[in-house]
């Protein structure tokens, strides 16, 4: 299952944030409770003096720092970084675990949704990765017809800075995403998408070769 993290940087110091869907392994919440926790970060790095923030997104954490900034515009943010982009939830799990498993999958949480039961748990077959306890309407706000996760949208109503990071090892996370996302991000001043070789899904683990170009961008942004 994908794991995220969401971290909040600025000259001051960094925040990164336990979200409230992190903390709880039922996984009950709908995807875009967490803004108000993206939020609370956002205020809290700007009363320790912060000028602006940049958002860190890493794996899900990219789609959830998209939603955040695609709906409030915070002029606080000065950029976002996405690390590992697994893309639209729902190719992405089809592309881990199939097809037909997924979509009947979906097709139960839509139905107790509809029924009044969306916050019941239900046992979900994560194929080689286990099974998870989830709410019916989180499995709906993420991979659902009318989901709010989908990066692809949320990044085209991005309007700061877009610093996008992918290894080409990446074997949870299809780099072809990172590419995708770049063409996608249509009102943002600048773009900028680094593929580091070799690299997997734990980008965070390769500083080497993130410093060297995080740096640069963190300069030009800030000018």
């Amino acid at each position: 299952m994908l794991a995220f993290s969401i971290h909040l940087a600025c000259v001051p110091g960094t925040v990164t944030l336990n979200l409230k869907a992190l903390a709880r392994a039922s996984g009950d919440r709908k995807f875009e409770d967490n803004r108000a926790d993206i939020e609370a970060g956002v205020n809290l790095l700007m009363a320790r003096g912060a000028s602006s923030v940049v958002l860190v997104g890493q794996s899900l954490g990219t789609n959830r720092v998209l939603l955040y900034q695609a709906d409030t515009q915070d002029q606080r943010v000065g950029g976002l970084i996405l690390l590992a982009a697994p893309g639209n939830l729902l190719e992405w799990n089809i592309r881990i675990f199939g097809r037909e498993p997924v979509l009947a999958v979906l097709a139960e949480a839509r139905q107790r949704v509809q029924m009044g039961r969306g916050a019941e748990l239900m046992l979900v077959d994560l194929g080689p990765l286990g099974k998870g306890l989830y709410s019916a309407q989180h499995v709906v706000s993420l991979r659902g017809p009318e989901t709010r996760s989908d990066p692809f949208q949320n990044i085209a109503r991005v309007q700061v800075p877009v610093l996008i990071l992918h290894g080409t090892a990446d074997r949870l996370a299809d780099p072809a995403v990172a590419e995708r996302l770049r063409a996608a991000a249509v009102a943002t001043p600048s773009v900028r998408l680094h593929l580091i070789p070799g690299a997997d899904h734990g980008l965070p683990g390769h500083p080497d070769a993130i410093l060297p170009v995080l740096g640069p961008w963190l300069e030009a942004i800030s000018k």
